[in-house]
């Protein structure tokens, strides 16, 4: 990894500070292009709170809508560089992001359908490809999604009514368990 001067001001500035979880949605954010927005400013809020300070991090939470997406990216550019965030590799941020939105369910603050449409966007959003690490999200979101509805659906071997849930879960934590190196920004 090359460290630039920016990033090893990071480490002696916040040298036993963690960024927050959050950190991996504004990561996956910006390495999919997506625009700047609100979650945006409320991640650079609670980064300040936690006791993250940089010039342009305070600029950041400083912002409101209607926002220039060009100025933001470049704001946001020098936020990213100024915290010693790397985010050069799309697929392990990507599944830095996917970490996160499991232990948000695993933990019961997130619903998990919810979760489920979103990394079955994802897998839309890749062009369907059958490789992808959505792919099987993809699946078990349509498998809940017809169940909710209907006895009977053809997306998840095996699963009904009465274990869709158990087989998310147990697909989660199977999925943690191989990805375990991926708890930490």
């Amino acid at each position: 990894m090359r460290h630039t001067l920016f990033h090893t001001l990071s480490l002696f500035l916040f040298p036993t500070m963690h960024p927050l979880k959050s950190t991996a949605e504004i990561l996956a954010s910006k390495v999919l292009g997506e625009s700047v927005d609100e979650r945006w400013i409320a991640w650079a809020l609670e980064m300040l709170e936690a006791g993250f300070e940089t010039e342009h991090l305070l600029i950041l939470a400083g912002e409101n809508p209607p926002f220039n997406q060009f100025y933001l990216t470049e704001l946001t550019n020098k936020v990213l560089k100024e915290l010693g965030l790397e985010y050069s590799n799309k697929d392990k941020v990507l599944d830095q992001y996917i970490s996160y939105l499991i232990d948000g369910v695993l933990a019961g603050q997130v619903n998990m359908l919810k979760v489920l449409r979103m990394l079955k966007d994802m897998h839309v959003e890749h062009g369907y490809q059958c490789d992808s690490k959505f792919q099987d999200f993809y699946f078990l979101y349509y498998a809940k999604d017809e169940l909710e509805d209907f006895d009977h659906q053809f997306y998840w071997d095996g699963a009904n009514r009465e274990n869709i849930d158990e087989i998310i879960l147990r697909y989660f934590v199977a999925w943690k368990t191989q990805n375990e190196h991926l708890s930490s920004i």
